[in-house]
C-alpha cells in the first residue's frame, strides 16, 4: 500500500492532534467531592452541610460552583426533599458586627469563574430538616439555574467540630475552609 503526500499529512496531523490533547490534559480528572455535571459547562465541588450544636432549626450549606462557560450562570434556587426550605444567604459585616441577610433574587456566577461559599461569607440556610441528620451521611440538593439548568448533587454533613474542605481550583484539595 503506499501513501500520497495527502494521506501522511493526515496520519501524522491525527497523531499530533491526539498528543496534544493529552499534553493539555482532555481527559477527565477525577477528585474528590467533584460532581461534573455533563455538558452544562458547570461544576459543583465540596457541596457540604454542616450539624449545628445543640436544637437550632436552621443549618448551613456550603459548596464550590465552578461556572466554566462563556456566559454568567445565574442560581434561581437550591431544593432537597431533606428540607422544608433552602436559601442563599450573605454575611454582611457593618460597624464591626456580621449580620446574615438573604440574597434576594439570583446569585450571578461570572463565566469562567468559579463561586467558593464559606463561613462568614455566602452559604446555604438550609431550614427544617425532614430527619435528625447523621454527620458521614449525604443528602441530595438539586442546583436550580434560570437558563432552566438543573444540577442534583450529594452533599456530604459535617459535625459542627469538622473542617470544611478547603478548595483552590485546579489544585490538590486539602482541609480547613473557613
Amino acid at each position: 500500500m503506499s501513501f500520497d503526500n495527502g494521506m501522511l499529512n493526515l496520519y501524522f496531523s491525527s497523531i499530533f492532534l491526539a498528543g496534544l490533547s493529552l499534553a493539555l490534559g482532555v481527559q477527565p480528572v477525577q477528585s474528590q467531592g467533584r460532581q461534573d455535571q455533563g455538558n452544562t459547562g458547570i461544576l459543583i465541588e465540596h457541596a457540604e452541610v454542616v450539624i449545628p450544636q445543640g436544637d437550632t432549626w436552621a443549618m448551613a450549606g456550603y459548596l464550590v460552583i465552578w461556572n466554566g462557560t462563556t456566559r454568567q450562570a445565574d442560581l434561581r434556587a437550591v431544593k432537597s426533599n431533606s428540607f422544608g426550605s433552602i436559601a442563599v444567604y450573605k454575611t454582611i459585616f457593618t460597624d464591626g458586627v456580621a449580620r446574615m441577610r438573604p440574597v434576594e433574587g439570583m446569585l450571578p456566577i461570572p463565566a469562567n469563574s468559579e463561586l467558593v461559599m464559606k463561613r462568614g461569607g455566602i452559604h446555604l440556610m438550609l431550614s427544617a430538616p425532614e430527619h435528625q441528620l447523621i454527620a458521614g451521611e449525604t443528602v441530595e440538593m438539586t442546583l436550580i439555574f434560570e437558563d432552566g439548568v438543573q444540577i442534583v448533587v450529594s452533599a456530604k454533613v459535617l459535625h459542627l467540630n469538622e473542617k470544611l474542605t478547603d478548595h483552590h481550583h485546579g489544585d490538590v484539595d486539602g482541609v480547613s475552609r473557613e
